[in-house]
């Protein structure tokens, strides 16, 4: 499978629960929000910075973490510009031949 159509199809799988869960969040912080008493004065913005806050972080996070994941990735390739097999100058072997480095995967 190639990396783009995998983290689209992660993109796509992730989207409903996380956007459920910041807009069950939100409706649950919204009647705060909402309250006109003059007790809840200390705790409207409060609310209204964690509900408009979960739901900013949501639709950034949504965006963002997917093309963070592609750039790391590097794209077409998988392994940004890496190999599986890569040979560290500074680490020899008993026999003064470089050692290669097994990444784990």
């Amino acid at each position: 499978m190639p990396m783009r159509d995998a983290i689209i199809g992660g993109a796509k799988a992730r989207f409903r629960p996380i956007f459920l869960t910041s807009l069950t969040t939100f409706v649950g912080v919204a009647p705060l929000i909402l309250e006109q008493d003059l007790q809840a004065r200390f705790l409207i913005p409060m609310a209204t910075s964690l509900g408009f806050g979960i739901v900013a972080a949501t639709g950034v996070l949504m965006a963002i973490v997917p093309a963070l994941a592609a750039l790391g990735m590097g794209g077409e390739g998988g392994r940004g510009g890496r190999r599986r097999d890569e040979v560290d100058p500074d680490v020899t072997s008993e026999q003064g031949r470089p050692e290669s480095r097994q990444e784990i995967v």
